[in-house]
C-alpha cells in the first residue's frame, strides 16, 4: 500500500508548519537577558519592560516600568532601582533593610527603589512586607518572566534558581546605567551615584 501526497493541497499545511517552527526556533535563540556583569555599565541598553501586581498596597494594582519612570522623571537627576530578592534570602533583607534606613534621602534625590519579589507565595511576600513597613512598592514576579528578562533566572522558569539579591539601576528614561549583584560595603554608594 502507497500513499501518496498531493502536493498542491499539503504545501500550505507544511509552509504553516515550517514557519512555526522557525518562530519557535528564532524565539528561544534570541537574548532576553541584559544583565551579565556586576558592575558594568550598560551605555546602548534599557531596563527590560515589566508589570506586575504590587503587594505593598491592599488589592491588586499593577506596576510597570513605565510607573517607575514617570514617578522618577519629577527630579532631573531621577533613577530608578529594581532590587530582585526573595524573603528567604539574608543579603537580600539586609540590602532591603539597608535601603529602607535611607529611603527619605533617596526619595529627596529622586531615586525611585521598586522591589521586585521572586520565588515566594503572594502570603509570604505580604507577611514579609507588613513585619517591616518598607517604603517601597513591592511587585510580585509571580510567573518569574521579569525575573527571567533581567537574567535573575534562567530561561525556562526555575525560580528555585533565583540569582539574588540583584538590583539594577536605570535614568529616568529607562537606560541601564549600572546592574549589582553582591550587596557589598558600597552598595548604597553606588546606588546613589547610579554610575
Amino acid at each position: 500500500m502507497s500513499i501518496k501526497f498531493r502536493t498542491a493541497y499539503h504545501f500550505p499545511f507544511f509552509t504553516f508548519v515550517f514557519t512555526l517552527a522557525l518562530g519557535f526556533c528564532a524565539s528561544s535563540a534570541a537574548p532576553s537577558t541584559v544583565l551579565l556583569y556586576s558592575g558594568k555599565a550598560y551605555p546602548d541598553k534599557h531596563m527590560p519592560d515589566f508589570a506586575g501586581i504590587e503587594l505593598s498596597q491592599p488589592g491588586a494594582e499593577v506596576m510597570s516600568l513605565d510607573d517607575a519612570i514617570s514617578l522618577a522623571k519629577g527630579s532631573p537627576n531621577g533613577r530608578v532601582v529594581l532590587v530582585f530578592f526573595s524573603t528567604t534570602c539574608l543579603p537580600c533583607r539586609e540590602g532591603i533593610a539597608g535601603l529602607q534606613a535611607k529611603s527619605a534621602a533617596l526619595k529627596q534625590a529622586g531615586i525611585v527603589v521598586v522591589l521586585i519579589a521572586v520565588g515566594d507565595s503572594r502570603d509570604n511576600i505580604r507577611k514579609f512586607l507588613a513585619a517591616n513597613q518598607f517604603a517601597f512598592p513591592c511587585v510580585w514576579d509571580k510567573s518569574g518572566q521579569i525575573s527571567q528578562n533581567y537574567g535573575v533566572i534562567p530561561q525556562g522558569g526555575d525560580l528555585s534558581a533565583a540569582k539574588v539579591p540583584l538590583t539594577a539601576i536605570a535614568d529616568n528614561k529607562g537606560k541601564l546605567l549600572r546592574i549589582i549583584t553582591a550587596e557589598g560595603d558600597d552598595y548604597l554608594e553606588q546606588i546613589q551615584k547610579g554610575k
